[in-house]
């Protein structure tokens, strides 16, 4: 009759030596997809089941699948070819889906600061589980910006400094954090120099700021060495130095100096103080141990009298005078002359007026005691330093 059949099979071949295996990775910023790496080898015709509960139908032909979770979870991954056969032993590993973290953050701190910069830096602690973090983008509000992930910026101004940090991951996953950095400037107005004249006190900083740190050194002549304004007493010229220390945002120290000048101390001597004769000037002089100085004459009221290293007066009565010495520096020096006026001396001649060729006893009599008695005939000496004289008048 000439008839036939025919029938076919499909024979797949499998290798005897095929080893199965794979690897995953989380590929997105919620850790739900997964991407599946095929391991194996000598194999072909592969089949996925991804173990997720809510989608038990899952299955993949594909050699490198890339599968969505439902949840956060650990799932049992199979992997198998489509032949059963012995010599074919699926590979099963559990797949561990954790919460993705990725927490940016960072810290600051100061690398240098003086009186009118801050130079700040600032160090990455961002979290990232999966180490993959490909960029930090900073930006700051005093307009600064950097891609360094550990980067230094110099601030010029008091202010309130926000910094930003964005990380990105290789997924393109991002986070963000803000600071806001008080920067504070440590404003310093002590002097250079300042003068201090013998046995004066005065404050040393009166600019300071209370809520600094000081430490001043040398420590002698201060009221208190950790004072932010002191009082200065030194007996001779001193540099002090201060190491100000500013704890505003972060730790800041500026270092400065100030030399008290204490000018030599001023020694006055005023001469020409003595009892002087009725109605006559004196003259009042002075010397210093110091040179150039200002010198000026107060009476006992103290009111000025006149300038210079002498005077010329003419007291009617015993009293004192002063005399102040005045420096380049503002220091001066002061001392008294006292000026001893007697009493007016008063003198009467007693005896007869009339004398007939016979010796007569003239006496002196006077409120002043002692005295010194000098007797003038005709306007020459006649007798000495006696109260009492004999005279013999041969004329009128």
């Amino acid at each position: 009759f000439g008839c036939e059949a025919q029938d076919s099979i499909f024979l797949a071949i499998v290798d005897e030596d095929i080893q199965l295996d794979f690897d995953y990775e989380i590929v997105d910023c919620d850790g739900l997809i997964v991407q599946f790496t095929n391991l194996s080898q000598n194999g072909y015709d592969f089949v996925w089941t991804f173990g997720d509960p809510n989608n038990p139908s899952a299955v993949s032909y594909e050699d490198n699948p890339v599968f969505t979770y439902s949840d956060i979870a650990t799932y049992n991954v199979t992997l198998n070819i489509l032949y059963d056969v012995a010599c074919v032993l699926p590979v099963t590993k559990p797949v561990e889906l954790l919460e993705p973290i990725l927490d940016a953050d960072f810290r600051y701190l100061y690398n240098d600061c003086g009186e009118d910069f801050v130079t700040i830096e600032f160090h990455d602690l961002s979290f990232n589980f999966l180490n993959n973090t490909t960029n930090w983008d900073w930006t700051f509000s005093s307009g600064e910006t950097s891609t360094l992930q550990n980067p230094t910026i110099t601030v010029t101004e008091s202010q309130d400094l926000i910094a930003t940090l964005v990380i990105t991951t290789a997924l393109n996953c991002t986070d963000t954090v803000s600071y806001t950095i008080p920067v504070e400037l440590t404003t310093i107005t002590l002097a250079d120099t300042i003068i201090l004249c013998h046995g004066d006190t005065t404050f040393l900083n009166p600019g300071g700021n209370p809520d600094y740190e000081y430490n001043w050194t040398p420590g002698t002549g201060l009221s208190d060495p950790t004072a932010d304004n002191p009082l200065v007493f030194a007996t001779e010229t001193t540099t002090y130095n201060v190491v100000v220390t500013n704890f505003t945002g972060d730790t800041c120290q500026v270092s400065r100096a100030i030399t008290v000048i204490v000018p030599t101390l001023i020694n006055l001597d005023a001469e020409g103080g003595m009892a002087i004769a009725c109605n006559e000037p004196i003259t009042l002089n002075v010397v210093a141990n110091v040179s150039p100085l200002d010198f000026t004459w107060f009476n006992a009221a103290g009111d000025p009298i006149g300038t210079g290293s002498s005077i010329t007066v003419f007291p009617t009565n015993s009293t004192n005078y002063y005399v102040e010495g005045l420096d380049a520096f503002g220091c001066s020096g002061r001392d008294t002359v006292a000026v001893t006026v007697p009493n007016p001396v008063f003198v009467e001649i007693q005896g007869e007026a009339v004398s007939c060729n016979e010796p007569i006893a003239l006496s002196a009599v006077t409120n002043a005691n002692p005295v010194t008695y000098v007797w003038l005939e005709n306007g020459l000496p006649y007798a000495g330093n006696v109260p009492t004289i004999i005279v013999d008048p041969g004329a009128s």
